[in-house]
């Protein structure tokens, strides 16, 4: 594994795996090591989502170095477990790629895409995640 030097923020990881990752370790995981839902994260996605005021477009573009408000943790959350559960093939090309390669803004772009939404669009993955969104229930 290459190391890099995160010394620049342009070469930070984007706001929302790094940020994502880290609230879906606030929680304890299941037995089977899988993650379990942060109940403070999903509900305030579920407002979000019932306000239809999610967009992943803007989060996935986001550099690591801004500053945030409970929304942005709360989308980077639910997007970061959505892919980890739904995705999970994708969240792992996208992890073990992204720690392989130096990557700018562009490079996390095409990673992304790469990653998981090869077969659809981001319109369609930010349908998805609404959906995913509206079926969960409040531990």
């Amino acid at each position: 594994m290459k190391d890099f030097d995160y010394d620049s923020p342009d070469l930070l990881p984007p706001f929302w795996i790094t940020e994502g990752m880290a609230t879906v370790f606030e929680v304890p995981a299941f037995a089977d090591g899988k993650p379990d839902i942060n109940p403070s994260r999903l509900t305030r996605l579920k407002k979000i989502c019932d306000e239809d005021k999610i967009d992943i477009i803007p989060l996935i573009n986001r550099p690591s170095n801004t500053r945030s408000n409970a929304n942005d943790y709360a989308q980077a959350w639910g997007l970061t477990f959505f892919l980890m559960r739904q995705n999970s093939a994708g969240m792992r090309h996208y992890l073990a790629s992204s720690q392989t390669q130096s990557t700018d803004q562009s490079e996390h772009d095409k990673l992304f895409d790469s990653s998981f939404v090869s077969d659809s669009s981001r319109a369609d993955l930010l349908k998805q995640l609404k959906r995913w969104c509206e079926l969960q229930t409040m531990p």
